[in-house]
């Protein structure tokens, strides 16, 4: 897969964003995976990140912090120059 889009969600809807994002990279022809953070053990597999997470008290759920804290090695920080380190976006969904 070159694109995952990693979600940690408490009700299912911020799973629902990312699987319709998937799709719609998907269509466009892109490798698209959508994929709870907390069961996402092969980070370095993927190329793109968009990672969704619902805010809870100001705040990402725990899976969410815990799959930026725990792939700190793949993600573009920590390697690769700006042509060659994978892309990141990070998103959170609250309700209103």
């Amino acid at each position: 897969m070159d694109v995952l889009l990693g979600y940690a969600t408490a009700h299912c809807s911020t799973r629902g964003i990312a699987d319709g994002l998937a799709a719609e990279l998907g269509d466009a022809g892109l490798k698209a995976e959508a994929r709870a953070m907390g069961s996402v053990d092969d980070a370095d597999a993927y190329n793109v990140f968009v990672l969704s997470g619902t805010i809870h008290g100001q705040t990402w759920l725990g899976p969410a912090k815990a799959f930026v804290r725990d792939n700190l090695d793949v993600l573009p920080a920590a390697r690769g120059t700006a042509q060659t380190r994978p892309r990141v976006r990070a998103l959170g969904s609250a309700p209103l």
